[in-house]
């Protein structure tokens, strides 16, 4: 087992960066360990063709609260009810899943990024999420005239040039504005300012366009607690990344809307009325769809969220042979590999969903 990876895995988790992990975060830890025969879940975000309606990279089996108490208690050897890194080692030593994570999934962990942010806190992203909304942005505005020097974003999996891109606030303006036009006014925009968030000259047409940003990302219903100007300027990937989700969230519903599918009327339930329908959330109204779409195909199966019922691939077949018929390859839910079948399901997604 390599140090190294196991104390990465630590320091992951160990999300108040104490230096010890709680009850709660070593819950967090075990949920990572692969239960037996699973394999990893489908690329991050669907590889963006989708609404998130991949999960993300974890596969787990769950423990009770009581049996992570009791392991705890093996390994808390000063008693105070948390795992310093030493007890944690041991605890690795002590649970074979556990010690499996560490050995056969660094790819995953190096896929975790750990950045030094203020004081000694520290902050994690990963590498895939970053390529996941990168691909959005080069797909959604990669034929932006006004773009054209910071785009298509490249992969860089250790320093994604994603985060500094958004630095001088062009970019996230011209994000913003797809998912509503009239939140930015593009003759505001500083566009001569491009790429240039760190140079001195700049700072003062650079501060205009990230206010911009952040007054059009709240206007069209972002949370933008506490950000201003100078932290998008530094672009931190943890907040830029949660903010960039937001308006990738909001861009990608946005047309989950009666206007655009007046077919959703179909979805209503019992006395539910349209208003009522509306009212829910857009992943919701996603679940009913696909479990609309699941009934008519004649399946048992239905999702009640985009995690654990969505991770074998199957409701994708279903779904996608219900909508598309002979026009796509059906998907071999033989295949004991996941990811195979994920990658299944993403062929037969490129060709109607293409970038």
């Amino acid at each position: 087992m390599a140090a190294k990876d196991a104390r990465s895995l630590f320091d992951a988790f160990d999300a108040d960066q104490s230096g010890r992990i709680s009850h709660a975060e070593v819950a967090e830890v075990l949920k990572k360990a692969p239960a037996a025969r699973q394999a990893r879940r489908a690329t991050y975000f669907a590889r963006a063709r989708f609404p998130r309606l991949l999960p993300a990279p974890q596969v787990g089996e769950t423990r009770s609260a009581a049996q992570i108490a009791a392991m705890v208690r093996q390994v808390d050897q000063d008693n105070d009810g948390e795992v310093s890194w030493e007890e944690f080692e041991a605890m690795l030593r002590s649970d074979a899943s556990l010690a499996h994570l560490v050995d056969k999934r660094r790819a995953s962990i190096n896929q975790l990024n750990i950045r030094q942010g203020a004081g000694n806190s520290q902050h994690s992203f990963n590498s895939e999420e970053a390529e996941a909304f990168a691909e959005v942005i080069n797909s959604r505005l990669g034929g932006d005239d006004k773009l054209k020097a910071v785009l298509p974003l490249a992969h860089d999996p250790t320093a994604p040039p994603l985060f500094a891109a958004c630095a001088d606030g062009v970019l996230l303006c011209r994000l913003i504005a797809l998912v509503d036009p009239d939140s930015v006014d593009a003759r505001a925009i500083n566009f001569g300012v491009l790429g240039k968030a760190a140079d001195r000259k700049a700072t003062f047409k650079v501060v205009e366009n990230c206010n911009l940003a952040i007054n059009a990302a709240v206007d069209v219903g972002c949370r933008v607690t506490n950000i201003g100007p100078k932290d998008v300027m530094n672009h931190p990937p943890h907040l830029i990344l949660g903010l960039l989700w937001q308006v990738i969230r909001l861009l990608l519903t946005a047309k989950i809307s009666l206007k655009e599918h007046p077919e959703m009327a179909r979805l209503l339930e019992g006395d539910e009325t349209l208003s009522q329908l509306l009212a829910l959330p857009p992943e919701k109204i996603l679940v009913r769809w696909l479990n609309y779409h699941l009934a008519a195909a004649g399946s048992e199966r239905r999702v009640r969220g985009f995690g654990r019922d969505l991770q074998d691939s199957e409701v994708y077949a279903i779904v996608m042979k219900q909508l598309y018929g002979s026009e796509i390859k059906p998907v071999d839910l033989s295949v004991p590999d996941l990811t195979k079948r994920a990658q299944q399901v993403l062929d037969n997604a490129g060709r109607f969903f293409a970038p």
